[in-house]
């Protein structure tokens, strides 16, 4: 459930590319993909600094 709620709130916030990012934070940390994780957590950095 709270996965459900932040991915909606990223996408509200951050339209699409917030989407994208939470989606691989999830993904990546599901299946402990690093590399996804990584990504994933570095469109969120570049999203809260823009």
């Amino acid at each position: 459930m709270a996965a459900v709620i932040f991915e909606q709130f990223m996408q509200w916030r951050w339209g699409t590319m917030g989407m994208i990012a939470a989606t691989l934070v999830l993904i990546g940390h599901k299946s402990r993909n690093d590399t996804c994780l990584c990504l994933g957590g570095v469109l969120v950095v570049v999203l809260l600094l823009r």
